[in-house]
């Protein structure tokens, strides 16, 4: 039976609410990597120096044989203003929040790593601790394990997870094979002909060549395999004057390569046949790239038995994959691993100003990633 000691569960909650109320950008998490790694003074654990800059790396080695596994935690957060009401821990920077969780894996991780230290007779190999940076957009996870991680630790298994708005408390959530969607980063250009509002006759709009660009995107780019939505759109300074150029922005989420080179040959195609009627020029910008998660299907199989007797998670297995992208997914390319849900009960979405995940969650988080290593350490 895995039990978190009290002063564990504490000091992880404490911890959740510290890195809350200072949330950090992607690829800027200075002061939350100080926090992890002060945190982690006490734990008897091997922390070793910053791979990529704001990353935290702490092995705990038993010195029996057995294999190792790595643990991952997400750390940045996204530039949203949180409104949230109810919680004493609200971010204190506006236009910063911890609006998708990372808080929350964080602290899971770290009590984890409490754990299992103090725990560490009912173990076996060692267990590789990592607290990554830039989730978002920036895919640092891709960069991290591109550095040599997981060949210089010999990690032989991996596990993370992600807690999930809308399932009841505890509930993991997941299937074999694919997990999350892959996701494309994209930037499109629309070049036109500025003018006077006056005359628009005598101009070539880029906005209503990127509004149709954009609305066709919508009608033809979302079949439930393929999700394309644009984030942003932006053009022109002045009301009476059409401008020269317009952009938007958005993310292509595919379950697959094959889908994924697909949808993109169709974005252009529709771009193209934008041009065609607007008489306007496109540049096409891939700024980001996530490959699918999948999970593999033994790890999946024997992680999913371990977490049945632990208290206060409950199997949930998931139909179809969900379209949400993760660069976790970087490590699952190179290793046998897994990634599962967590649900945090409440359903506001992710990324929303108003998210928010019950202290609870940080425990659950706890539990699932021990359950991992006691299970894939053997």
């Amino acid at each position: 039976m895995i039990r978190l000691d009290e002063d564990i569960m504490r000091a992880a909650v404490d911890l959740r609410h510290e890195l809350h109320r200072h949330p950090e950008l992607a690829g800027r998490e200075d002061l939350t990597c100080k926090i992890i790694r002060d945190a982690l003074d006490n734990l008897g654990l091997l922390v070793f120096p910053p791979r990529i800059g704001t990353d935290t790396v702490a092995v705990l080695d038993t010195g029996r044989p057995g294999a190792t596994t790595l643990l991952r935690a997400d750390i940045d957060g996204l530039a949203v203003t949180e409104d949230n009401r109810r919680i004493c821990f609200a971010s204190e920077h506006p236009g910063r929040m911890h609006a998708c969780g990372h808080d929350v894996h964080s602290s899971a991780l770290f009590g984890a790593a409490a754990w299992l230290a103090r725990n560490s007779e009912s173990l076996s190999g060692r267990v590789v601790f990592v607290w990554q940076p830039g989730e978002e957009n920036l895919h640092l996870g891709k960069n991290l394990v591109e550095t040599g991680l997981l060949e210089y630790f010999g990690v032989e298994h991996v596990a993370a997870f992600h807690c999930l708005p809308g399932l009841p408390l505890g509930a993991v959530y997941a299937r074999s094979g694919t997990q999350m969607a892959g996701s494309a980063h994209f930037k499109v250009v629309i070049h036109g002909r500025g003018g006077h509002g006056s005359r628009p006759d005598l101009a070539t709009s880029p906005i209503e060549a990127a509004a149709d660009a954009v609305l066709r995107i919508g009608r033809h780019l979302n079949d439930g395999t393929t999700v394309c939505s644009i984030g942003r759109l932006a053009s022109g300074e002045m009301d009476n004057v059409i401008p020269d150029d317009a952009e938007f922005s958005g993310t292509l989420r595919t379950l697959d390569a094959k889908s994924h080179d697909r949808a993109l040959v169709s974005l252009g195609n529709m771009l193209d046949e934008v041009d065609a009627v607007r008489g306007t020029s496109h540049e096409i910008v891939i700024s980001s790239d996530y490959p699918p998660a999948v999970n593999d299907l033994e790890c999946f199989s024997r992680l999913r038995q371990a977490i049945q007797g632990v208290a206060g998670l409950e199997f949930m297995e998931m139909d179809s994959p969900r379209m949400t992208a993760e660069d976790f997914a970087f490590y699952l390319e190179r290793r046998s691993g897994v990634i599962m849900f967590i649900g945090s009960g409440d359903g506001t979405p992710l990324h929303n100003p108003k998210m928010f995940v019950p202290d609870e969650v940080v425990g659950f988080g706890a539990r699932y990633l021990i359950a991992a290593a006691l299970e894939f350490c053997r």
